[in-house]
């Protein structure tokens, strides 16, 4: 048996964290278990981002984790959301895991 479903409505997001600079958010978007449970059936993974952020208006970018994001992937991301909407960015695994913040220092 899997996680419970929660119907998909048109609900938006919730607006009063705003007022108290409260953002809101998940770590990644690219979830293929949350499709008919989070995401609409059918849903592409482009228009993942962009009903995620009817949700929620924060976001952990898990990419740059692994790779600094192409610029057009950058600009496709700020195209899908609405203004205020956050994008978060984690760190390299360069810096974070295989240095382990070692060489991290200003100059």
């Amino acid at each position: 048996m899997g996680p419970a479903r929660r119907p998909t409505g048109t609900r938006r997001r919730a607006r009063s964290t705003e007022a108290h600079g409260l953002h809101v958010g998940t770590s990644g978007w690219t979830y293929d278990d949350w499709d008919g449970a989070f995401y609409p059936e059918g849903v592409t993974g482009a228009e993942r981002l962009r009903h995620y952020a009817t949700r929620f208006d924060t976001v952990e970018v898990n990419a740059t984790f692994y790779r600094l994001p192409f610029r057009g992937m950058i600009v496709g991301w700020n195209r899908r959301l609405p203004s205020g909407f956050h994008l978060v960015v984690k760190g390299p695994r360069t810096v974070t895991h295989l240095r382990k913040l070692a060489g991290c220092e200003e100059p």
